[in-house]
C-alpha cells in the first residue's frame, strides 16, 4: 500500500489499485488498510546534492511541523509511545526534518526536509501499523 502525501504525486508515480492520496489525517480514517502489510509513505523533499526525482529511504525523522497526532486537547491521561523504530530501517536511509506547513518557506534551510511525513508515520504507528517505510522523492525543480 502506497500513501502519497503531496499534491503533484501523479506527475511522478503511476497510481495503482490500492494507492491513496492523503492530503490530511482525516482522509485516512475511513480507508481500509491492512495493518499487517507494509505501508509506504511518500512525501516530497528538496535536496540540492541529490538528483531530481531521486527516491530516498527514511530511517528517522525530526518533527518541526508544529503538530503531533500524539497531543490531544483536553487529554487527562498522557500516553507514551515508543517511536524510536517507527520506520523499517534501510542501509542508506536518511533522517528527515518534517516542516509541515512551513515546508515551502524553509525547505532550502534543512538538510533533508519533508512536509508531513513524520505526522502521518506517527499517526499510523499509534493506530497499530508495524511496517512503515518512509520515502522521499527529491523535487528540487
Amino acid at each position: 500500500m502506497k500513501i502519497y502525501l503531496f499534491k503533484n504525486y501523479k506527475k511522478h508515480f503511476r497510481l495503482e489499485k490500492n494507492d491513496i492520496y492523503a492530503p490530511s489525517i482525516e482522509s485516512l480514517k475511513n480507508k481500509k488498510i491492512d495493518k499487517e502489510k507494509t505501508v509506504y509513505l511518500f512525501d516530497e523533499t528538496h535536496i540540492k546534492e541529490k538528483k531530481n526525482k531521486e527516491i530516498l529511504d527514511v530511517n528517522n525523522h525530526i518533527n518541526k511541523s508544529g503538530t503531533n497526532p500524539l497531543l490531544k486537547k483536553n487529554q487527562e491521561k498522557i500516553k507514551f509511545y515508543d517511536i524510536t523504530q517507527i520506520y523499517q530501517q534501510r542501509q542508506k536511509g536518511i533522517i528527515t526534518t518534517c516542516l509541515g506547513k512551513k515546508y515551502n518557506k524553509y525547505k532550502e534551510k534543512e538538510k533533508n526536509p519533508s512536509a508531513f511525513l513524520a505526522y502521518f508515520a506517527i499517526f499510523l504507528h499509534i493506530q497499530g501499523y508495524k511496517k512503515i517505510r518512509g520515502k522521499l522523492i527529491n523535487l528540487k525543480r
